[in-house]
């Protein structure tokens, strides 16, 4: 099966020291607050260790896991990468320059 690839590319600038961003994207705290933003309105957790190959699981309010993906590239305060498959379906092939960045 030969799938198209799908590239976004957003750009936005914030106003904020490097560290802020990184905590808003991998704190739960935060993530918490920007989850909600792909799951139509359900509360979701991110749950990671935020480390190179580790899981990224979407937890629902129930704690089952609804999408999950792994982290692909990592450079601390500069740089994320992570896979999302909802486990719901068949998990495609997976290259070095897919996932959420």
């Amino acid at each position: 099966m030969n799938m198209e690839k799908l590239f976004v590319n957003k750009t936005i600038e914030i106003n904020a020291p490097a560290s802020t961003v990184w905590n808003a994207l991998t704190e739960r705290e935060y993530t918490d607050q920007w989850a909600i933003e792909f799951t139509d309105g359900a509360e979701f957790h991110i749950e990671s260790d935020w480390n190179p190959g580790s899981a990224v699981l979407w937890t629902g309010q129930d704690g089952s896991v609804v999408v999950q993906g792994n982290v692909t590239a990592l450079e601390p305060q500069k740089f994320l990468r992570f896979t999302v498959f909802d486990v719901r379906g068949e998990k495609p092939p997976i290259t070095d320059e897919d996932g959420i960045t």
